[in-house]
């Protein structure tokens, strides 16, 4: 795994501005539920209709769920999104930038890795519309 996170954290040095010179995250694979708890996320019922599959906790953690695979581009593309929360956390990004802005960056590099690799985006524009008025105001 630590090969897998060093080459994705040499990814988004390469396709941002951002310091990558610290210590590799905490990688904690749990279960849906479990995850979900750590989240905050206590019901069952909301846990399922959250799609949560992965956090990154600030603590220097990134939490994936026990589907996580690394033969799958599709959940690696995941855990760059992960990763790219963690390195705007370790630059400080987030001590001036709304987490909506944050989120939308990390969608965005994870759309850019997916391109590179044959897969579809998963950030559609409503979504993101949406993720960037929760920063006006």
């Amino acid at each position: 795994m630590s090969e897998l996170v060093l080459a994705l954290l040499t990814w988004l040095s390469a396709n941002t501005s951002y310091d990558i010179g610290f210590p590799q995250p905490n990688i904690v694979m749990t279960t849906r539920h479990n995850l979900c708890q750590l989240y905050g996320i206590n019901d069952f019922d909301t846990c399922n209709a959250s799609g949560l599959r992965a956090f990154y906790d600030k603590h220097l953690t990134i939490y994936l769920g026990m589907d996580f695979s690394m033969n799958s581009e599709h959940k690696v593309s995941g855990l760059l999104h992960e990763l790219a929360h963690y390195i705007q956390y370790r630059n400080h990004v987030h001590d001036h930038t709304c987490l909506g802005h944050l989120e939308v960056e990390a969608y965005n590099l994870q759309d850019h890795w997916r391109r590179e690799h044959g897969l579809e985006p998963v950030l559609d524009v409503f979504n993101q519309v949406l993720l960037e008025a929760s920063c006006q105001g």
